[in-house]
């Protein structure tokens, strides 16, 4: 066909020239033309046949590809069938949605109808509640869910709701996610049961272990040999450890040897040991309720500290004790019976009452055998039928509230016998002789009339109200002070009526004691729910002044009692007068020590100027002896002028002339400044000082200059009063709203006796070793605490040391405010 097409182009080329040649141009176009027709014609029919070809050869090559995809497929259905399981293609939708699936194969569950549907319904298959149980199903839809979103591969076994267990794998093959679900041979669904029970126990295990963590009691474990292998936080804590890896590494054991050694050996033949033990925790020996458990291959411990409940048990058998022996030493007679109704204390008075022997009552007796005994010895009242009286004085057991007997006895006695019942079973018998009661009866009458005539003979006016105001009783005194007359103080007569009595008996009263007199009248009629008692004083004229007190008496009456204190109130007002004098000379005894205090500051610092210059080298060189000298010059002049500033101190805080300079305190400067200016002493004493100052406690309102100076004058005096080499602590917390100072000395400590004045000026609590102070430095505290509304308190016991404590408020309250 080329040849040809060539040979058509080769012709039509040289006709179309001949044409031309000829003279004929249209007849040689119209050749060209459709020599060209005719090439391209033979060039279409060439490509057209060569298509041919390559699509025949295409068509046997997707024949025989599908062919062998088509035998791939017969396999991989034949592998899926070969085994009983399911595979699932699923298809990802937007955010990991499944939008569609595919299944292959089939799943043997013990129930066709289930196998059924599963087979022939994805969406019933990946309804994993309805044939998995709960837990599975909720594992393998978040597994199923990780797959989707990112791709998370992964392998579990399920229980189904038919007791079976199948093993299901998801994964991405290709670009979509599968599930693939595999009934599990006997083989298979042992080792699937054996993973899911370890997985059980790892997580029961983590669980125990976290929770044991957690608790405050220590717990450890041991290998077969006795090795610790495990502990938990509150072990470590105990051994002070950091942490419970360091306590097995380091093998710190809690016990001593001794106890782990009667463990070991008690374990030989019991499996569980418990006991109380001791051991020392956290520096402190503590009281231990210790299980040990052993088992084949280790063994492990818990341990309970009951330090509190070995000394509330001691508390408590000290305080039986201490009651029985209060008990036993009371006159009034007392026995105790349990629930079973046999005597389980008793004190000497009841043993007494009834002359028993003691070997009967300690034999714990039953109480109806102690009734039958009574009876027998002829003790105890007779009765008509003796059987029923003690059956019904029995009952007392069963009763919840405490009953109360009569007993007559045929030697004249009369007891009242209280029954009280225990919360907790039995009862407790308390026999009161009543003999004299009733012989003090017929006595209250004679009683009534000799108080009769003693309140007659009082030099004190005593009357008697009722609630209506009407006077009940009445003494001769109180006619006296009042002026009354006989008729005036009658029985029935009304308050208001016998102050109008007074009046007229003297007109210069009346202006005087009218309102006093209504108060009086009000406190008796009122109707208040509450009645409180008035006192106060009438001042009737200048020559007549009578104190007066009311005071409720039941049944809604009130007495009056009324004093003539004219001669009292002159000595009185004599000795305000003096008082106001002292006073006065108390001011200017203040006023004279800060001006001679003023008046010795200038020379002393002049001595303590020149003496500092005699010390230089460059003015000139002294002997041994002269240098001591001057030493002992400056050190004196030091303590003079911090004796001097003192005093200043103290006058001008006494003289209300001293205003704080309120600012941020800074704790843990101020602790340092006071340090270092006590730095000289502490080494001269050797005094170890340690401070602890909590992070809370960080700053507060106060005078910066004034709290140095709290702080210094108390740890002088700590220092001063400890001996060489001895520790000081100072502390520091906040407490609320509290910024909390402690500095604990372990020095001679104050005597008892000096106590109450160790905040007084000028009063040296020094211990018999003669290390005494001017006794300005407490007093001085004291007073800036009050100034920053804050508390000094002290503590002290004689052989062991002191500890002061201040406190200062994070914001003091402004003065006029603390002052309302």
């Amino acid at each position: 066909m080329l040849a040809l097409a060539t040979s058509t182009a080769v012709f039509a080329q040289a006709t179309a020239v001949d044409a031309w040649v000829g003279g004929r141009p249209q007849t040689v176009l119209l050749l060209v033309t459709a020599a060209a027709g005719l090439a391209a014609a033979a060039i279409s029919s060439l490509q057209v046949i060569k298509g041919r070809h390559r699509h025949r050869q295409e068509k046997r090559h997707l024949e025989n590809a599908l062919a062998e995809a088509r035998r791939e497929a017969d396999c991989a259905e034949r592998l899926l069938h070969a085994d009983e399981q399911l595979t699932v293609t699923l298809q990802r939708g937007p955010v990991g949605t499944i939008i569609g699936s595919k299944m292959f194969g089939a799943l043997s569950l013990g129930d066709s109808v289930l196998e059924e549907t599963l087979a022939t319904d994805s969406i019933s298959l990946l309804q994993f509640d309805d044939w998995l149980e709960p837990e599975a199903a909720t594992d393998l839809s978040e597994a199923v869910s990780d797959l989707m979103q990112n791709g998370k591969a992964f392998s579990l076994a399920a229980h189904t709701l038919t007791g079976g267990m199948i093993d299901i794998v998801g994964r991405i093959a290709g670009y979509e996610p599968m599930l693939r679900f595999r009934t599990l041979s006997d083989h298979s669904v042992e080792l699937a049961e054996l993973k899911a029970h370890h997985k059980l126990m790892a997580r029961d295990t983590a669980v125990l272990r976290g929770l044991l963590q957690a608790i405050t009691m220590p717990v450890w474990m041991r290998d077969d040999v006795g090795r610790l292998i495990w502990v938990n936080h509150a072990y470590a804590e105990a051994v002070d450890a950091p942490d419970p890896e360091s306590a097995v590494a380091q093998d710190l054991e809690l016990l001593d040897s001794d106890e782990r050694a009667e463990i070991i050996k008690a374990q030989q033949s019991e499996s569980v040991i418990s006991g109380r033990m001791s051991a020392t925790m956290a520096g402190q020996r503590r009281a231990l309720e210790v299980v040990d458990v052993r088992a084949n291959r280790g063994s492990a411990g818990i341990a309970s500290d009951v330090t509190a409940v070995v000394e509330a048990e001691t508390n408590l058998s000290r305080v039986l004790k201490f009651h029985a022996r209060t008990l036993n030493q009371l006159a009034t007679p007392v026995a105790v019976f349990g629930t079973d109704q046999r005597l389980q204390f008793f004190n000497s008075a009841y043993q007494n009452l009834w002359d028993f022997e003691a070997t009967f009552l300690e034999a714990s007796p039953l109480e109806s055998e102690i009734l039958d005994q009574l009876r027998s010895r002829r003790l105890l009242q007779e009765q008509s039928d003796f059987g029923s009286w003690r059956k019904s004085f029995l009952e007392h057991y069963k009763s919840m509230e405490p009953v109360h007997d009569w007993w007559h006895l045929p030697d004249g006695r009369s007891l009242r016998v209280m029954t009280t019942p225990h919360p907790q079973g039995g009862i407790t018998q308390i026999f009161e002789n009543v003999t004299e009661e009733l012989d003090l009866r017929s006595r209250l009458k004679r009683v009534s009339q000799v108080q009769g005539e003693t309140l007659d003979h009082l030099s004190e006016g005593v009357a008697v109200f009722a609630s209506d105001g009407r006077l009940q009783l009445s003494n001769p005194a109180f006619s006296a002070i009042w002026q009354l007359s006989e008729e005036a103080v009658e029985p029935g007569r009304h308050i208001s009526e016998i102050v109008d009595a007074a009046f007229l008996q003297s007109q210069d009263w009346a202006h005087n004691v009218t309102e006093d007199w209504r108060i009086i009248a009000n406190e008796i009629t009122g109707v208040e729910d509450r009645r409180n008692g008035t006192a106060g004083q009438i001042v009737c004229a200048p020559d007549k002044v009578v104190d007066y007190a009311q005071i409720p008496l039941p049944d809604g009456l009130s007495m009056l009692t009324f004093v003539d204190v004219t001669d009292s109130a002159q000595v009185k007002q004599a000795l305000i007068d003096r008082n106001q004098a002292l006073e006065a000379a108390d001011a200017i005894k203040s006023t004279f020590i800060k001006h001679v205090s003023y008046a010795l500051r200038a020379p002393l610092t002049n001595i303590i100027g020149f003496a500092q210059l005699l010390a230089e080298p460059k003015i000139g060189s002294l002997n041994n002896k002269q240098g001591d000298y001057v030493d002992h010059i400056l050190t004196s002049s030091s303590s003079l002028m911090a004796i001097i500033n003192d005093v200043l101190d103290l006058a001008t805080v006494e003289a209300g002339i001293v205003e704080l300079e309120l600012g941020d305190v800074n704790v843990a400067e101020t602790v340092s400044a006071v340090i270092e200016a006590s730095q000289d002493r502490i080494n001269d004493m050797q005094i170890q000082l340690k401070t602890d100052l909590d992070k809370k406690a960080d700053s507060f309102i106060g005078d910066p200059k004034r709290v140095r100076q709290v702080l210094f004058n108390v740890l002088s005096n700590a220092i001063r009063f400890s001996d060489p080499g001895t520790e000081v602590r100072l502390r520091c917390r906040r407490e609320d709203d509290e910024i909390v100072f402690t500095i604990v000395d372990h020095g001679p400590g104050i005597p008892g006796k000096y106590l109450s004045t160790a905040f007084e000026p000028f009063e040296s609590t020094a211990p018999s070793d003669g290390r005494r102070n001017v006794g300005l430095g407490l007093s001085i505290v004291e007073k800036f605490m009050e100034l920053h509304r804050g508390k000094v308190h002290l503590e002290s016991e004689e052989g062991k040391g002191t500890i002061v404590t201040c406190r200062f408020p994070v914001v003091p309250e402004p003065v006029t405010q603390a002052a309302e």
